[in-house]
């Protein structure tokens, strides 16, 4: 299938290998062509050299990072992206020799995690993954507030509420009220990257930081309570709806001890 939809993607490589590096871009060129996709890539031999092109233009879709980069730590250039950079909006890919990072990882978000080597069909289902995960991006929420109807792009909502006999929806924006009934929301983003965590809460996994035995915490700092009766099922939930490989534990027992 064709996915060519007249936009240019931006790509990084960031990885001390040389022939890491080109092997994987020749893959990605693959793929590109493959698709009829407009892809260009940049290659980064360090964390630094990465920082400093997202400082002066933060233009990257999706970045290809290494986590055991030398001197530095893909991890904390990750983190230096999502917090002193504000790239929330930057996909990640982690690579590494070793599949132990998972959890460490959890906190910058990323998109997927390959092992080394590298090889193409991993790529190319985890490239596939992500350009299915783009078009969903495309997907739009209507709703009526003050006898107005409102368009707001999912991406851009941060989780739903219930107050009372409304709804309120928190988006990147600011939040709004309309009147609506919580089951059927719920219901409807059932299938989706939306979570629920209580009977009043509805969150869109893009924007949680960390989860804990009784909470989760929003990129925005903001904290929202797991209900009693949501904790045996909501850190499993989390791992399905994320685009990681089976390849890790999926025990939340684990993914609590590792992120309190």
């Amino acid at each position: 299938m064709r996915i060519n939809n007249g936009i240019e993607y931006k790509f990084a490589i960031c990885d001390d290998d040389p022939i890491l590096c080109e092997d994987l871009r020749r893959q990605i060129t693959k793929y590109s062509i493959q698709k009829n996709l407009d892809i260009t890539i940049d290659c980064f031999p360090d964390g630094e050299a990465l920082c400093h092109r997202m400082l002066d233009e933060p233009c990257y879709d999706l970045i290809f990072l290494d986590i055991e980069l030398g001197t530095s730590n893909g991890i904390e250039i990750g983190k230096m992206l999502r917090s002193d950079l504000w790239q929330s909006q930057t996909d990640l890919v982690y690579i590494s020799g070793k599949d132990n990072y998972a959890m460490q990882l959890f906190e910058n978000q990323p998109f997927d995690f390959l092992i080394k080597p590298l090889y193409y069909n991993n790529v190319h289902n985890c490239l596939s993954r992500y350009f299915l995960y783009r078009n969903r991006e495309k997907r739009f929420f209507q709703y009526t507030s003050e006898r107005l109807k409102k368009i707001v792009r999912l991406q851009d909502v941060l989780y739903f509420e219930c107050k009372r006999n409304k709804i309120l929806i928190q988006t990147t924006s600011g939040a709004t009220l309309f009147h609506d009934k919580f089951e059927t929301l719920s219901k409807e983003f059932s299938s989706t990257e939306f979570l629920r965590i209580h009977k009043s809460y509805l969150v869109n996994t893009r924007y949680i930081k960390s989860i804990h035995h009784d909470m989760v915490e929003l990129t925005d700092g903001k904290q929202l309570s797991i209900s009693r009766s949501y904790r045996n099922t909501v850190q499993d939930q989390l791992m399905e709806l994320s685009f990681f490989e089976p390849k890790f534990d999926k025990s939340h027992r684990e993914l609590t001890k590792t992120t309190k």
